[in-house]
């Protein structure tokens, strides 16, 4: 399986939660090499209040989750289409299923 890349705003969302030490909830934090999360927030964040860090970070989380859920929506997409064409009803029906689930969470 492919690794995934890494959006700027799971970057960002990182920086902030472990240079900047603000709490977010109902998410996972990707690690990221320190070095690079220290100089993500000393150029975009240094001057930020810590409530606007926390708005930034409840943005950012939001727009991490969307892109988590497309990511996730398009790798099931491309799951279903090989079922299907291998045939596999079985699999097929249980990737629907998921795919029914994805899409009640936007």
């Amino acid at each position: 399986k492919d690794v995934k890349a890494e959006s700027r705003a799971e970057k960002n969302l990182a920086a902030i939660v472990k240079v900047g030490k603000i709490a977010v909830d109902d998410i996972e934090i990707n690690s990221y090499n320190l070095e690079e999360l220290e100089l993500i927030f000393e150029e975009q964040y240094a001057k930020f209040s810590k409530d606007d860090l926390e708005k930034e970070a409840r943005s950012l989380v939001k727009r991490v989750t969307t892109e988590r859920l497309a990511e996730e929506r398009r790798e099931l997409e491309e799951q279903i289409r090989a079922a299907e064409e291998a045939g596999n009803e079985a699999l097929e029906n249980e990737l629907l299923q998921k795919m029914s689930k994805i899409l009640r969470k936007k």
